[in-house]
């Protein structure tokens, strides 16, 4: 199937887009399922104090990039990962933990 542009299939036309778009937030586009949410990132934020706005404007995200990936409908680049734990002064792997289908425990950092 080939899009407006050329012969480009819409596929290519796609892929080229998440490139850009990752490229200019830090974040990849590919659609995570719920499972991939990262609860102990939720609970560093509370401990810390820090507005999700806040944290936001830090890391140079738009708000609304920054709750997709809190909330794990957004996959965070390992780079973006890295800055995160250092705002957040916390271990990246702890952080990045994702939950399990029917629940997970924090384990207390």
């Amino acid at each position: 199937m080939t899009g407006g542009y050329g012969k480009l299939p819409i596929q290519d036309i796609t892929g080229v887009t998440n490139q850009i778009r990752q490229a200019d937030t830090g974040v990849t586009s590919r659609k995570v399922s719920i499972k991939e949410m990262y609860p102990n990132l939720k609970l560093q934020i509370w401990r810390s104090g820090i507005r999700q706005n806040h944290l936001a404007r830090v890391l140079g995200l738009d708000e609304t990039i920054l709750s997709r990936l809190i909330n794990g409908f957004r996959k965070p680049t390992p780079e973006l990962k890295t800055r995160i734990a250092a705002v957040l002064k916390a271990e990246e792997d702890w952080l990045f933990e994702e939950a399990e289908a029917k629940g997970m425990v924090s384990r207390l950092h």
